[in-house]
């Protein structure tokens, strides 16, 4: 059922990436029913997935390789938001739209009015073209900005896991050091 939106696709396969497709479908398959605690519903959002993927491309016709497609585009969740059951903006537990979405577009919208209203106070006599040059250019800034505190962000979360990692190794070296002691008395 899963792959039944790319069938004409699967034919167009070799044998080695059938079961590669085969593979990573699987691996896909149990990921959803892990996430979402529902096993009967993967197959029918992996096959949903496909089938969007294919009217974004514009149809089987125009997949000209079948086997990356699948495997890169086909069947990778793409979260539109930080809500790890948001695919390209659908919730896969519910079906419906991600509110975690609508308020990224929500908050997006009003930075660009507040750093408009930034632009407009500050520099009032601006043409048009101007205006939008310079917003566009703080808007820039403002996305160079938020990438660079995201990545710091993420630097400090990848050395704090690190350290909580190393302090969990090290409790299991010395309760394992325990356990030893103990047998040996």
């Amino acid at each position: 059922m899963a792959l039944g939106p790319v069938a004409r696709l699967w034919v167009r396969l070799s044998g080695w990436q059938q079961d590669q497709v085969g593979a990573v479908a699987k691996a896909e398959l149990a990921r959803l029913a892990d996430r979402l605690m529902r096993l009967d519903a993967a197959p029918r959002l992996l096959a949903g997935r496909f089938a969007d993927r294919l009217e974004e491309t514009g149809g089987e016709a125009l997949v000209e390789c079948p086997y990356p497609w699948l495997v890169r585009r086909g069947m990778v969740q793409r979260p539109a938001c930080s809500d790890w059951r948001c695919d390209d903006g659908i919730r896969l537990d519910t079906g419906g739209e991600c509110g975690n979405c609508g308020t990224v577009v929500h908050i997006r919208r009003a930075r660009r009015a507040r750093i408009a209203a930034e632009v407009d106070r500050e520099l009032p006599g601006l043409t048009d073209a101007e205006r939008r040059q310079v917003l566009e250019d703080r808007l820039r800034e403002q996305a160079a900005a938020e990438a660079e505190d995201f990545v710091r962000r993420r630097e400090q979360a990848a050395a704090e896991q690190a350290r909580r990692d190393a302090a969990r190794a090290a409790a299991e070296e010395r309760a394992e050091h325990e356990r030893q002691a103990a047998a040996a008395a």
